[in-house]
This record gives structure tokens, sequence and C-alpha cells, in this order.
């Protein structure tokens, strides 16, 4: 994945996983030593996706991860 690759290239990928708690998971993927694109586990002021917080890392090979919490 190219380092300058943001979200709205067309080589972005993103895969979603839901987790039971998105700020357990944060604090798991910075403790693992995971590159992370979001300031940590936000809340989502409205939940029109279906999830009401979240947090977005890079997998090693640079893919974006969204862990979100239903």
């Amino acid at each position: 994945m190219p380092d300058d690759e943001r979200a709205n290239d067309l080589v972005h990928w993103q895969t979603r996983l839901v987790v039971p708690d998105a700020a357990r998971a944060a604090e798991a993927l910075v403790e693992a030593g995971a590159a992370l694109v979001s300031p940590g586990a936000i809340r989502l002021p409205e939940p029109t996706l279906g999830f009401d917080h979240a947090v977005t890392a890079r997998d090693p090979d640079g893919h974006v991860l969204q862990l979100v919490q239903r």
C-alpha cells in the first residue's frame, strides 16, 4: 500500500469488523504496535451507519481495518 494512500484514493480498501468494545479494541491495537488512523475509538453522533463507536487502524500490509461496535 502506498505510504500516502487516503480514503478517497482508488487503491483504498477497508475491511469492517464488528467487535464488542471499540475502546478496548483500540487499546489492544496500540499495545500490539498497530498504526491507528483514527485518534482512538470515536463515538459517532448518530448511528446511521449501523454502529455507534469505531476505531480505524492499518494492518501490517497497510490496509485499513475499521473495528465497529454496535
